[in-house]
Formats: structure tokens, sequence, C-alpha cells
């Protein structure tokens, strides 16, 4: 491996954790100096740049570490805070997304003069909030514990399904003389979302009847579950795109709430990977922007 790839990959590593300290230290979201990070010794310095130093590898690193960060977004989704938010959750992901999505393609269109397939690809992007922004905001805001309920459960289930329909409008566009039906979107959504629970629900219970019956041993359950987690998004991404992302969430809301022994042992490793993969995935996209 040459020097100055492992440099780079040294350097990236050191300054995720350096800025996620700086923040806890002043008081601020971490992702404003992790983005300011990645600017630095990206596009202002050229000390690293992504997609010719990493020979492509750049954005499947990125896709895994989303699929990670958003098992661990569902691992803290509790059904008691569910509850507390209350209609409030169904509202903002359903008629809440479909507003932001409309809205969003219209601004484009009329306000930003874009094309209508750009323009509703665009919107359909805008409608992403994502726990790699909600929850380190939520962690410095003093908000009350129903408010912060609902961000966070807004932002973890908009994720996935933002991504999802965001890909079937990008292929119902790029199809050759638009042949596929608006219905087909309607219809692969329904199918994703279905193979999406189906999956995620079947894996939860599956490792956790696995751990309770001691099939596997204790300091063997987080590399298990972490390849379990990667090995279905790799498989219902193969059943449609970013259908992945849905179903490890799904997987671990699952077990965050059917009373898995040590949960908070897997809890901690996975924050602790999260907290990783946060800081590197923030450099490394903010690193490879053009000026």
């Amino acid at each position: 491996m040459d020097r100055e790839l492992v440099t780079a990959m040294v350097a990236i590593g050191a300054l995720g954790i350096g800025a996620q300290w700086l923040a806890w230290r002043v008081r601020i979201p971490s992702i404003v100096l992790l983005m300011l990070a990645g600017l630095v010794i990206g596009p202002v310095t050229g000390f690293i740049n992504p997609t010719r130093d990493f020979d492509g590898l750049v954005y499947p690193f990125v896709a895994l570490s989303v699929a990670i960060i958003l098992f661990e977004g569902g691992l803290n989704l509790r059904w008691h805070e569910y509850k507390e938010a209350g209609i409030d959750v169904i509202r903002l992901v359903t008629l809440g997304l479909l507003l932001s999505g409309i809205l969003g393609s219209m601004a484009a269109r009329y306000v930003g003069g874009l094309s209508w397939p750009v323009a509703l690809l665009f919107g359909t992007i805008s409608v992403v909030t994502g726990p790699t922004v909600v929850l380190p905001m939520l962690k410095q805001a003093r908000l009350r514990r129903r408010s912060a309920a609902l961000l966070k459960w807004e932002g973890i289930i908009n994720d996935p399904l933002g991504a999802l329909l965001t890909v079937l409008v990008f292929e119902y566009f790029s199809q050759s003389q638009h042949v596929t039906a608006v219905g087909d979107i309607f219809l692969n959504l329904g199918v994703a979302l279905a193979a999406a629970l189906a999956a995620g629900f079947a894996c939860a219970h599956l490792l956790k009847r696995a751990f309770h019956r001691g099939r596997v041993p204790e300091y063997l359950k987080a590399p298990v579950l972490l390849a379990a987690i990667l090995i279905l998004y790799v498989l219902l991404n193969a059943v449609q795109e970013e259908a992945g992302l849905l179903a490890v969430t799904i997987t671990g809301f699952v077990l965050a709430n059917v009373h898995l022994r040590n949960i908070e042992e897997l809890q901690r490793f996975s924050n602790y990977l999260t907290l990783m993969l946060v800081s590197g995935v923030f450099i490394l996209l903010s690193a490879d922007i053009s000026i």
C-alpha cells in the first residue's frame, strides 16, 4: 500500500476524532467541524483527493457506512418514544415526506429553472434528513423529550425512504423513451417496502434466537451482528436499490425492542463504530468537493 494513502487514511481518522472532541468542547454540532476539516484537506489545500487517492472505493465505503449508521439509528428507536411522539411521526414520514418532495420539486423547477426530471429528482433527494445530520445536532440542542423523539424518528426513517424514492424516480427518467409507467414506481416502492419489512423482522428475530439459545459466544455477538447487517443490506439491494437501508433500520429497531440480552453492550459497540464512520464519511465527502 502506498505510503501517501496510509498517511491520508490516518489523517482522516485523526481529524475526525479531533473534530468530534473539539465539537464537544465548544458545544457545537460535530458535522460543522467535520465538513470544515474535509474542505481544508481537500479542495482548499489539495492534501487529499478521495476520488483519485482511493481509486473508486469512496462511495462503496460510504454506502456500507450509511447502512451501519442507519442500523445504529434503528437501535436508538424505542417504542415508548414513538408513543410519546404519537401520530405526528406517521404524518412526518408520509404526508410530510410527500409535501417536502412536491414543494422541493416545484422550487427547483420554478425558482431554479431546472427541467422537470432534474427538479423531481432534486425534490426526492431534499426530503432526506438522515441520522448523520439530525442525531449529532440533537446531542447539542436542549429540546423537550417529545420534540427530540419526534425529530429522531423522522430523521432515521426518512433517510431510507427518501433514498429509495430517489432511486425509483431516477430509474423512471433514465428508462429509454420513458416506457416505465408512473404506477410502476409505486409498485416497486411497495415491493421494496414489503421486502425490507419482512427481511428486517426476520433477521432481527433470527439473531435474537441465536443469541438467546447460546448459538453465538459473547465475544462473537458484535461481529456476527455486523456481518448479518452488511449481508442483509447487500441482499435487499439486489431486490431493489437502497431497500437495504430500510431493512437494516428495521432490524435495529426490532432488536432494540425485543428485550435482547446484553443489548447495552451491542449498542456501545455500534455507537463507537458509528462515531468513527460518521467522522470518516463527512470528511471524505467534503474533501471530494470540487471548487
